[in-house]
C-alpha cells in the first residue's frame, strides 16, 4: 500500500494515443464536504495502478475501479486499447495540493501537474457553475413596438461542458423570433453565450414573460454525465395601446423610392423600388401593391433586414417592381400613417410616385415576323341576289356555249333528272353550310383551348421576367411575348422559347 502524497498525482499529457489523467469533481469545497479524485490511464500496455490509502494525508473513504477496452487503428494496425479509472473519495479539512502522479504507459513515463483543491468558508463565496438570464431592453412599450430580449448563458471556465440545449423560446403573450447570430465571449471567469430575440406583443396590459429552460450536460470526473436544468426568472412587461386609428407603421422611418428611367420604349421594362428604413419592426408591414391600367406589374418578395444599434431595433425594408406598359402611365403616390413611439406622435410617410412616358417600338414589327390572317369568305351563296331575268340570260349563254352534240341530249329525260338532282343537292348544301360552319367553329374553339399556346406564353413570361437583366436573348423574348399579348399575329418561336425556359 502506498501513500499518494509520497507518489506522484495526475496529469494531462498525451503521447500518441497513450494518456494518464487526474480530475476532481470540485476544485472548491465547503468544510465537511467529500471530494472525489479520479485517475484514468489509457494505453496498449501499462503497469497496474496501485491501491492508494490516502491523499495528501487524508484517508481514502471509498475507492472504485472501472475497466474497458476497444479496438482502434494506429499506423495502419488494429490495436486493442485499454482504459482503467480509479475513483478515490476523501474528506479534506483545509486547502491542499495533490502532488503529481506518474505511470509507465506503452514504454513511456507519463505524469501530471499538481492539483490544488481549495477550502471556502461559505456557499455564497462560490460562483455557480451555470447562470441563465433574460434581459429586456425596456419594461414599458407601446403595442406594435418591438421588444429586444437578450438571453445570456454563463458557463464557469474550467467546467467540462459536454452539451447545452436551449428549448425554443415560447411566451403566452408575445411572438418571439431569433435576431442575429449567437455571440460568445469571456467575462469574469465565465464563458458567456449571448443571443438576441425580437418579441412582439399579442395584446396590451401588464404581461408576463414566463421563465425559460436550458439543459446543460456536464462531464463528471467519474465519466458519467451530470445534467443540469437552468431556469430564468419571470419578467413583467407593460404594453400600452396606441390611442386613435390603427397606424400602417409603428416606429420612426424614412422612405425612399427610385426608378431607372422616366422615358422608355413601349413594351420595355421600367424598374421601380421602394426602401423604408428606421427605428422599429417592419416584419409585419403589409406590402404595397400597384394596379395600373394598361401596365403589367411584376414584383419581388419584400426583403427586411435587422440590426441593433444603441439598444434599438433598426429595420431596412426593400421591394422591387418591374412595370411594362404600352402607353404613358403614372405610378401613384402613397401616403402611410405612422406612429412614432419614441416621441408619442403620429406622422405621415410619403411613398413618392413617378410619371413614365413611353415611345412606340418601331423596330418590333420589322424584326418580328407577322402573319396576316386570311379574311373569312363571305357567307352569301352563289345563288343569292340573282334576279330571274339574270338567270335566263345566264342559262341562254350556257346553252349557246355548249357544243352541238350536247344540245341533242337536252331532250333526254335522264339528263334533266340528273340536272334536277344536282340542283337540289346544291340547295341542300347551301342550307347546311352555315350550320356546318357553326359546328366547326365550336369544335375548333374546344380544340384550340386544349392546344393553345397562350398558357405556355404566360408561364414563360413569369419564369423569364426575373432573368431579363442577365441575357439580351431573354430580354428580347420577354418583349416579344408582351407584344404578342397586344397583337396575337406576332409569332413566337416556341422551340427556342422552351429551350430558354429549360436553361
Amino acid at each position: 500500500m502506498k501513500n499518494l502524497g509520497s507518489l506522484l498525482l495526475f496529469f494531462t499529457l498525451v503521447l500518441e494515443a497513450s494518456s494518464v489523467k487526474a480530475t476532481v469533481d470540485k476544485p472548491e469545497f465547503l468544510a465537511g464536504e467529500l471530494v472525489t479524485l479520479t485517475l484514468t490511464v489509457v494505453g496498449e500496455e501499462y503497469e497496474k495502478m496501485p491501491d492508494i490509502p490516502s491523499i495528501a494525508g487524508f484517508p481514502v473513504l471509498h475507492s472504485e475501479r472501472h475497466h474497458s477496452s476497444n479496438f482502434t487503428y494506429r499506423e495502419g494496425k488494429s490495436i486493442m486499447e485499454l482504459t482503467e479509472s480509479l475513483q478515490l473519495t476523501f474528506k479534506p479539512t483545509h486547502t491542499l495540493q495533490v502532488p503529481a502522479f506518474g505511470l509507465e504507459v506503452d514504454g513511456k513515463m507519463l505524469s501530471t501537474q499538481p492539483l490544488t483543491i481549495k477550502l471556502v468558508q461559505s456557499r455564497d463565496q462560490q460562483q455557480p457553475k451555470f447562470i441563465l438570464t433574460l434581459t429586456p431592453n425596456k419594461e414599458h412599450i407601446y403595442f406594435g413596438e418591438p421588444l429586444i430580449l437578450t438571453l445570456r448563458y454563463h458557463a464557469k471556465q474550467g467546467v467540462d461542458v459536454e452539451d447545452f440545449k436551449l428549448q425554443p423560446l415560447t411566451f403566452e403573450h408575445f411572438f418571439a423570433r431569433p435576431l442575429g447570430k449567437e455571440k460568445s465571449y469571456e467575462q469574469e471567469g465565465y464563458t458567456v453565450h449571448e443571443m438576441h430575440y425580437l418579441l412582439t406583443a399579442k395584446s396590451t396590459g401588464r404581461l408576463t414573460l414566463e421563465p425559460q429552460t436550458l439543459q446543460v450536460a456536464e462531464h463528471a470526473p467519474s465519466g458519467v454525465s451530470l445534467h443540469h436544468t437552468l431556469r430564468s426568472k419571470p419578467l413583467e412587461i407593460t404594453v400600452e395601446p396606441i390611442v386613435g386609428d390603427e397606424p400602417d407603421l409603428v416606429g420612426r422611418y424614412t422612405p425612399k423610392t427610385a426608378i431607372d428611367r422616366l422615358d422608355q420604349v413601349a413594351h420595355q421594362p421600367v424598374n421601380f423600388s421602394i426602401e423604408i428604413q428606421g427605428v422599429g419592426d417592419l416584419e409585419g408591414f403589409e406590402d404595397i401593391h400597384y394596379s395600373i391600367h394598361g401596365v403589367t406589374v411584376y414584383e419581388d418578395d419584400a426583403k427586411v433586414e435587422y440590426g441593433i444599434h444603441n439598444g434599438q431595433l433598426i429595420s431596412h425594408y426593400t421591394k422591387h417592381y418591374v412595370l411594362i406598359g404600352t402607353n404613358d402611365f403614372q405610378i401613384p403616390d402613397r401616403e402611410l400613417r405612422a406612429f412614432d413611439y419614441t416621441q408619442n406622435r403620429f406622422y405621415s410617410v410619403r411613398i413618392k410616385g413617378y410619371t413614365v412616358h413611353l415611345h412606340p417600338d418601331k423596330s418590333l414589327l420589322t424584326t418580328t415576323s407577322v402573319v396576316k390572317p386570311s379574311l373569312p369568305s363571305t357567307t352569301a351563296t352563289p345563288f343569292s341576289n340573282v334576279s330571274l331575268s339574270q338567270w335566263k340570260m345566264k342559262f341562254s349563254h350556257l346553252l349557246e356555249s355548249l357544243p352541238h352534240t350536247q344540245l341533242k341530249t337536252l331532250g333526254d329525260p335522264l339528263w334533266w333528272i340528273g340536272w334536277g338532282m344536282a340542283f337540289l343537292l346544291g340547295v341542300l348544301v347551301t342550307l347546311l353550310v352555315p350550320l356546318l360552319a357553326d359546328g366547326w367553329r365550336t369544335l375548333r374553339r374546344k380544340i384550340y383551348n386544349r392546344v393553345s399556346d397562350e398558357p405556355l406564353f404566360e408561364e414563360a413570361l413569369r419564369e423569364l421576367y426575373p432573368h431579363m437583366g442577365k441575357s439580351s436573348e431573354v430580354e428580347e423574348m420577354v418583349h416579344a411575348l408582351h407584344a404578342h399579348r397586344e397583337d396575337p399575329r406576332i409569332k413566337i418561336d416556341k422551340k427556342r422559347l422552351k429551350m430558354m425556359m429549360q436553361r
